[in-house]
């Protein structure tokens, strides 16, 4: 039996040798044919305007040659470095010619022998299952991780014993989230989901900071091993909310008197609004289109505060250069907007009149009464309850002194706060 399987062996070898041969021949000869290939491909449009017509048909002929060439070249290719095993009284015999992939690292490596080939049984479907899960999840259960699906932070107890504060920076989109526990450098970047774009862990402090590139809240929840931190539509957090839009900024001034830019009025007027729902107890949360002086698109202001907030309120200031002895505040609606995704039911004329009213009162100015205007874009393309407040007249001295006047913003903000809250309330009745 012995000298059978010898027998068997060296014919076996014999074989795997002349084809080895064989094919190496065939290799040398089309790697000729593939270089000439290259060859006319890289000068073929300039072969076409030097030679004769008839030369260059001999030369295309030549070329679909060489091609036809290359692709039996790369299948003869394949079969030359293909193993050759066989199998005797279940030992495996490979020439020392062969090319085998690493299994772990996914290289190719070259060997003169190769191990005799195991004989197993592939792994059931339930235990390719279980490798995929385990894989999918981290190493350690002491391990920081980041679900970008549900765009989740989970911080184990082991790090973090309670999430003690969360600092809302909406202006840059940074929410710092302070914990007692231990420091940690853990870190994410380029992350891609709706909300998060990184997330890192303050090398020094117990702090996490999370950058998003839209306005984000977050919803902390708990179980006997982890913390989550889960980034959601605010939405889905605050009852209601407010959009300011200052108006103008950047490269638009807005009206221009008495040394007085619009915009720098609009801005200080909104940030004292702000403050007020921020440090207030009204229960409404407030956005701001813009937080300093910088261009917002007209476009991008109303649809902002469409994905976002219920109700949308823009601060300006008027002027009129025919007669600089009108003062007074003006409120602008779109009576033909329909509250189409809001969450509280108040027409636009409703909302104005609040507004109208409540800071003409604070300001004890002259009430000029609200407008509807088909017009302003900002009213125009919002989805929401919204409305536009002129605070007073550029172009009329005395009230643009008292425009100026950080007193007087105060104010005229406090006014348009009450008015606000009136509107929420009206709707909820």
């Amino acid at each position: 039996m012995a000298d059978c399987n010898e027998g068997t062996a060296q014919e076996y070898r014999q074989r795997a040798l002349f084809s080895t041969i064989g094919a190496d021949l065939v290799l040398r000869f089309f790697v000729i044919l593939k270089k000439l290939l290259e060859i006319l491909i890289i000068n073929l449009f300039r072969l076409i305007v030097l030679i004769r017509k008839r030369v260059f048909y001999i030369l295309i002929f030549l070329a679909v040659v060489s091609l036809a060439a290359v692709i039996i070249y790369e299948n003869v290719k394949v079969a030359a470095t293909t193993p050759v095993l066989a199998e005797i009284d279940g030992d495996a015999m490979t020439l020392n010619t062969e090319n085998t992939r690493s299994g772990d690292t996914g290289d190719y490596y070259k060997s003169e022998t190769v191990p005799p080939i195991a004989r197993t049984e592939p792994a059931t479907t339930s235990e390719t299952a279980a490798e995929a899960t385990t894989t999918a999840k981290p190493d350690d259960k002491n391990d920081i991780s980041f679900d970008s699906s549900t765009e989740t932070l989970r911080i184990p107890k082991g790090i973090a014993s309670v999430i003690e504060s969360q600092e809302d920076d909406d202006a840059n989109k940074t929410y710092v989230f302070a914990y007692k526990g231990t420091v940690n450098s853990w870190q994410s970047d380029s992350l891609n989901g709706e909300f998060i774009k990184s997330v890192s862990f303050d090398a020094d402090k117990p702090k996490i900071t999370i950058k998003t590139d839209k306005f984000s809240a977050f919803d902390i929840t708990e179980d006997n091993e982890n913390f989550y931190i889960k980034a959601i539509s605010p939405r889905l957090k605050y009852d209601k909310i407010i959009m300011i839009d200052p108006g103008h900024g950047g490269d638009d001034y807005g009206a221009i008197h008495g040394g007085e830019n619009e915009k720098d009025i609009a801005i200080d007027i909104a940030i004292d609004l702000y403050n007020l729902f921020k440090d207030g107890n009204s229960g409404i949360k407030a956005y701001m289109t813009r937080y300093d002086d910088e261009t917002v698109d007209i476009y991008d202001r109303p649809e902002t505060s469409n994905s976002v907030a219920d109700m949308f309120v823009s601060i300006h200031c008027n002027t009129f250069e025919d007669d600089t002895t009108i003062h007074g505040v003006t409120v602008y609606y779109d009576p033909d907007m329909t509250n189409e995704i809001g969450r509280f039911q108040i027409s636009n004329k409703n909302f104005a009149l609040s507004l109208s009213a409540s800071v003409t009162g604070e300001l004890n100015a002259n009430n000029r009464g609200i407008i509807d205007d088909y017009e302003l874009v900002v009213l125009d393309h919002a989805l929401i309850p919204a409305a536009l407040v002129e605070v007073g007249y550029m172009t009329n001295a005395a009230e643009l002194k008292k425009l100026a006047d950080p007193d007087y913003q105060q104010s005229a903000a406090k006014g348009a706060y009450n008015g606000i809250i009136e509107a929420f309330d009206e709707a909820d009745s």
